[in-house]
């Protein structure tokens, strides 16, 4: 029996992340006594099986403004989170703690890890009976690391041509969440035997005949498991006023590739199998049939640290005789 090639319902993506804010104050116009712009909330990841991805880190904050005061260095301003997890990658800085120009993109969340490859089934024959060789499956991957928060930046305003402070607060972009981890498909089953004569534990003798088998039973198909899912975008942080500028969100990191589920063994073709005592055997002609159909060789670029996966062929086989060990 063939496993299916996509056995499990496919994932979602990670959601992009949002751009960054921007909130005017003109002196001129308006009372600047204080005001800032938060950082948004990262992307999140909803998954239709298994574990959901890492979110997003969340933007850094705007600088706090106090009329005549700006604000001394403080951690809010930067991109989350301050320290990586396996969840979420380190979120971004700034070029200077005092001023907080040029807030820093957040980094890229990794690839989640690839899910462990099942392996082709391996019939066996034993003195109770033949056993067919099933594939084993394959372990689903692990979602992506989310990307971390883009830091924060300070604004200005214009007087005669004069710059200072503050004339809008900008905020730095949030990251995308990260991809969904792939699953592995069903492995196939294994084909039957075909064995001419089965002799267990006796004392046997055969003259004069011609001991025949026919062809063994065909190979199930397996396959390489799905691939996990893109992470999101992280926001474009594309603001610049000619002097700061707000960092990109990391993006979110893919999920790993299921792991590989096996073929099934072809089925042997046996003419003569016995355990114990050899038959003793006078003018015999053995003739075996062909061994089952196999299956080829399946190989798919995964990316990551895999490159690329590879499913090895199964070749069926055809046997004058067979002993049976324990």
């Amino acid at each position: 029996m063939e496993g299916p090639l996509n056995s499990r319902t496919a994932a979602s993506n990670g959601v992009k992340g949002a751009d960054q804010g921007v909130r005017s104050c003109n002196p001129a116009l308006q009372a600047c006594d204080s005001f800032r712009v938060l950082g948004p909330a990262g992307g999140t990841t909803t998954c239709a099986i298994g574990a959901a991805g890492g979110p997003g880190g969340k933007g850094g904050d705007g600088r706090w403004y106090s009329y005549g005061t700006e604000s001394s260095a403080s951690v809010e301003y930067r991109g989350l989170p301050l320290v990586a997890t396996a969840a979420t990658a380190v979120g971004g800085v700034n070029t200077s703690a005092i001023n907080f120009s040029n807030g820093l993109p957040g980094t890229a969340g990794a690839r989640g890890a690839e899910g462990k490859d099942g392996a082709n089934g391996v019939w066996s024959l034993t003195a109770s009976g033949f056993v067919r060789g099933n594939g084993t499956a394959g372990v689903a991957g692990q979602p992506g690391q989310g990307g971390g928060g883009a830091a924060g930046t300070r604004g200005y305003y214009y007087s005669g041509g004069t710059r200072a402070p503050p004339s809008d607060g900008y905020y730095a972009t949030c990251t995308g969440g990260s991809g969904c981890a792939g699953q592995p498909g069903a492995p196939a089953t294994g084909g039957g035997a075909s064995i001419g004569a089965l002799v267990v534990s006796s004392s046997v003798t055969f003259d004069t005949v011609r001991i025949e088998s026919s062809a063994g039973g065909r190979a199930g198909l397996g396959n390489l498991g799905q691939a996990g899912t893109t992470g999101g975008t992280g926001g474009t942080g594309t603001f610049t006023d000619g002097h700061d500028s707000t960092g990109a969100g990391g993006d979110g990191g893919a999920g790993g590739s299921g792991g590989a589920s096996g073929h099934g063994a072809p089925g042997p073709s046996i003419a003569l199998a016995w355990s114990k005592t050899k038959p003793t055997s006078t003018k015999v002609d053995l003739a075996p049939g062909a061994g089952g159909a196999g299956q080829p060789e399946l190989s798919r670029v995964v990316g990551g640290t895999v490159g690329t996966k590879l499913l090895p062929a199964v070749v069926g086989e055809s046997k004058a005789e067979h002993e049976i060990t324990p």
